[in-house]
């Protein structure tokens, strides 16, 4: 999780009763709610593997990974956070590649993918240990969690420490 414990507790104390409820929700947020992937959109089998991204829409819900919106070779939907989900995996695979080499985030050509608009105003973006959570914020203090490729990117290299150090996300 990006936003830490801490300040959404402070949170849940904004006059702004919107920021409240979104702090509440956040904080008390546990991601178990997961329609189980089909097995090729978890890892792809061959090497070296072109980048495979998966966007998915929530549509403000806490049912994992959501509706397919948009998958590799698509054109733009139209729809910024997809866009920028989708952009910002592709950015980030390619710095992988380039500066380390790597084949995806796993080296084993590992798909990317996001799911957007998890829950309803929900503060944060994560790791899950198998994709990409991107909350749409709050809309006083956080914004779509998709605006910023450093928050993308730093989520995603939990998945690198994952796949190299072999730790589980929960």
């Amino acid at each position: 999780m990006i936003v830490p414990p801490d300040l959404l507790r402070a949170l849940e104390n904004d006059p702004n009763a919107r920021v409240r409820r979104a702090a509440e929700r956040t904080h008390r947020t546990e991601l178990v709610e997961r329609q189980p992937l089909h097995i090729a959109e978890r890892s792809a089998t061959h090497r070296p593997h072109p980048i495979h991204r998966l966007v998915y829409d929530c549509h403000s819900r806490k049912s994992l990974p959501g509706r397919l919106v948009r998958r590799e070779d698509d054109p733009d939907t139209g729809d910024a956070d997809v866009d920028r989900a989708y952009r910002a995996a592709g950015i980030t695979h390619d710095f992988f590649a380039t500066v380390f080499g790597r084949d995806s985030i796993d080296d084993r050509g590992m798909h990317l993918i996001a799911s957007v608009r998890y829950d309803d105003a929900w503060d944060n973006a994560c790791w899950d240990g198998a994709q990409m959570i991107y909350g749409s914020g709050d809309g006083t203090f956080f914004a779509s969690f998709t605006t910023c490729i450093d928050v993308m990117a730093h989520e995603l290299v939990h998945g690198v420490t994952q796949a190299d150090c072999g730790l589980e996300y929960v």
